[in-house]
């Protein structure tokens, strides 16, 4: 899925622009309306972005090629070593919760596209919000890989002694969770656009929260998680798909740095209009 965002995202910004109307002479005198559902949100430079994006495919990609025998595969374990907290997720086991909570992060990463694609149409406007997306699912993905392949903590299910994870790298990657970090930022660039284009401020909020408490379930069910490693990537990944699209907002007045002379000396200050 995230190859086909970086792809389509490529082929928006490759669109040529349709060819200008000619003009009524009476209309030129008007001042041009904005669309305000379909404007511009994001300002996008293909070069710093394009490479920011690409970094992220090299973060999550080399580990996962390159560094599995870095992971200890040192179970069985002693589920006393788990904190109380978490202790109780150990023995869980659904295969239905699994299946559903791979359906439900493939849908919130695609759906947004759809819509947004239906919406505006091939062109300028879509490629802006889809380099903004991926560059929010990659960065997303990179943190997770780096902090799982550092903490290698085990599965719930690898503590249960499950023969398929005791001895696969894949058994020693469960903090946190890449699933509920994917489906959270992923919901919340699409809340924050929601939001700042058509001043939508209370229902995708909601449904961004409700999936995201979904998913944590899912995977606490299936025996994929621990409560701590949902609640982190529930954290993280609203706080990468916040900041992003916000670091990239047209409306966004940047900060001034100034030096401020005072009595005796001077004070380094720091100021931005919210």
């Amino acid at each position: 899925m995230l190859p086909l965002l970086v792809l389509a995202s490529t082929l928006a910004l490759a669109t040529p622009a349709p060819a200008p109307a000619r003009e009524d002479p009476a209309a030129a005198a008007l001042p041009p309306r904005e669309d305000p559902t379909g404007r511009s949100l994001y300002r996008v430079e293909p070069l710093r972005d394009g490479g920011l994006i690409a970094l992220g495919i090299v973060a999550v990609a080399v580990p996962y090629t390159l560094l599995d025998d870095t992971l200890e595969q040192r179970c069985p374990c002693d589920p006393a070593e788990v904190n109380a907290l978490d202790r109780g997720v150990i023995g869980n086991r659904s295969e239905a919760a699994d299946t559903a909570s791979h359906l439900t992060v493939g849908l919130a990463v695609a759906v947004p596209v759809a819509l947004d694609l239906l919406h505006l149409g091939v062109g300028p406007v879509l490629a802006e919000d889809l380099t903004v997306y991926a560059q929010v699912l990659w960065l997303n993905g990179a943190l997770v890989t780096a902090v799982k392949y550092l903490t290698q903590r085990p599965l719930p299910l690898t503590y249960a002694n499950d023969p398929g994870l005791l001895r696969s790298p894949g058994g020693y990657r469960a903090f946190y969770s890449g699933h509920t970090a994917t489906t959270v930022a992923a919901l919340t660039t699409t809340a924050f656009t929601l939001q700042e284009r058509h001043a939508q401020r209370v229902w995708p909020w909601l449904m961004t929260a409700g999936v995201g408490v979904s998913i944590g379930v899912e995977l606490i069910v299936a025996g994929r998680h621990f409560y701590t490693d949902v609640l982190v990537g529930g954290l993280a990944g609203f706080a990468v798909g916040y900041l992003v699209p916000w670091l990239h907002l047209r409306a966004r007045e940047p900060g001034v740095v100034q030096l401020t002379p005072l009595r005796g000396g001077a004070v380094l200050g720091y100021t931005r209009h919210f």
